[in-house]
């Protein structure tokens, strides 16, 4: 008897070990966005303090970032890999949406295309993650979608990730490495004692960059979450 129990155990442990990497190559990965993001620094003549935010790059050569990132600015550089790059690489304003809070800047620079999440892929208590350079140092957070919610006639996703300053224009991303939004601010609301953090749906992302999130669902927008409409926000900043 325990010769067959051994057996069985030695057998189950190879099965174990056949079967591993083939389920360690099925696990998504939120880092392999890392190289799609990029720390974005902004600056105008005489100024002596930049503002710092990220970016995601969306399309061969196209960047999308907050529009309160680059707001006023007309010297844009982009830094790869944060304070690690080496050099900084020039960029320009190629759209810009105030109501949305994005902007579109171009680059002649070489950049790996983040991949995105498709529309219904993107559910509540789905595990996200906040990609960005707060402090010009790269940095990830994780937490789940709290709601998802229509405010100003743009789409945002609110999640429990946490957000910092120089987060903004950076990517959330779902457990495979796809966008999912744009972060762009901490919202507080009134009656609430937490505050959420929120991004940029991807479908609003794509569609003012002008391409378009597969499956996309038809329809009107509602309102998802704990949230309702009557909940107004208080203070909408500080921008993150």
């Amino acid at each position: 008897m325990v010769a067959r129990f051994s057996g069985a155990v030695v057998l189950l442990a190879g099965w174990g070990a056949l079967m591993l990497p083939s389920l360690q190559a099925g696990l998504g990965d939120p880092e392999r966005a890392w190289p799609s993001v990029v720390l974005v620094v902004a600056g105008g003549y005489g100024d002596k303090i930049c503002n710092q935010g990220s970016g995601v790059v969306v399309a061969p050569g196209k960047i999308v970032t907050n529009f309160h990132v680059v707001e006023g600015k007309t010297d844009i550089r982009i830094l790869p890999r944060g304070k690690q790059s080496q050099k900084e690489i020039r960029a320009y304003l190629l759209r810009l949406d105030t109501q949305r809070d994005l902007a579109l800047l171009g680059t002649t620079a070489d950049l790996p295309v983040i991949p995105c999440a498709s529309a219904e892929s993107i559910q509540i208590d789905s595990f996200v993650h906040a990609i960005g350079y707060p402090g010009g140092s790269h940095r990830m957070t994780s937490g789940r979608i709290r709601g998802i919610t229509t405010r100003g006639n743009c789409l945002h996703v609110q999640t429990s990730a946490e957000l910092n300053p120089g987060n903004s224009g950076g990517a959330l991303v779902d457990e495979s490495g796809c966008l999912v939004g744009i972060n762009t601010r901490t919202v507080h609301y009134s009656g609430e004692t937490l505050a959420e953090n929120e991004a940029i749906h991807v479908r609003e992302v794509m569609a003012f960059a002008n391409f378009d999130v597969r499956h996309q669902p038809s329809g009107n927008r509602h309102i998802y979450g704990s949230y309702q409409p009557s909940s107004l926000p208080r203070n909408p900043f500080p921008w993150t």
